[in-house]
């Protein structure tokens, strides 16, 4: 009997012990999308691999992150003949440039409009494995264009925060109405958010 006490308290006490190591674990591993702004913590949801703080002004919110969404803002488009049946049908190619040179890679550079808005894209062979973002630059005015995210124009910053944070503090939600996500790597554009009156106005890729 005694024997039988000794091992349940040992193994309750290495249950106890792995539990508290998992949450550790979780810890540790969630620390990639924890920044802090004046005296508030704020976490990145599940749709950055890392997101931290480069700089905050009166009205300028610069972070620094890593994810798909940043490469894939309107999706997975992998080539131009993918454009039609994607979140980006609505714009016409206005401008195309190819290269089928094999010495340089394979490459499509194409001009897409939609009313007021703009984007350029490349779809490449010469990229490999690499990870890169078809969006080279573009600017975005239409509530009609549609991102991945459920990002659009005209949508309310309050909304907007709740796409990208568990939990951005009310103290800050009406601080900055320029929000800047800067890719962790290259070959994957900037993307500059702008508010105006609480909603939003123009997502700039440069």
């Amino acid at each position: 009997m005694k024997r039988i006490i000794i091992l349940l308290i040992c193994f309750i006490t290495f249950s106890r012990n792995n539990f508290a190591n998992e949450i550790l674990k979780k810890t540790i591993s969630d620390t990639s999308r924890i920044f802090k702004i004046d005296n508030f913590w704020i976490y990145g949801n599940e749709k950055f691999e890392y997101i931290s703080l480069v700089n905050s002004s009166n009205d300028t919110l610069k972070l620094m992150a890593c994810s798909e969404f940043l490469c894939s803002p309107f999706g997975k488009i992998k080539n131009q003949e993918k454009i039609k049946a994607s979140l980006l049908k609505k714009f016409k190619v206005i401008e195309t440039k190819k290269n089928t040179s094999n010495t340089l890679g394979k490459y499509t550079i194409l001009s897409l409009k939609s009313n007021f808005s703009s984007l350029n894209l490349l779809f490449s062979n010469y990229t490999g494995k690499s990870r890169y973002s078809y969006v080279t630059s573009g600017n975005i005015v239409d509530s009609v264009v549609l991102f991945d995210n459920k990002i659009k124009i005209g949508m309310s910053i309050e909304k907007f925060y709740t796409q990208f944070f568990n939990n951005f503090p009310n103290d800050l939600k009406q601080r900055y109405s320029v929000i800047i996500f800067s890719p962790c790597i290259d070959n994957i554009p900037t993307h500059i958010y702008s508010f105006k009156s609480g909603k939003l106005t123009t997502v700039k890729f440069e």
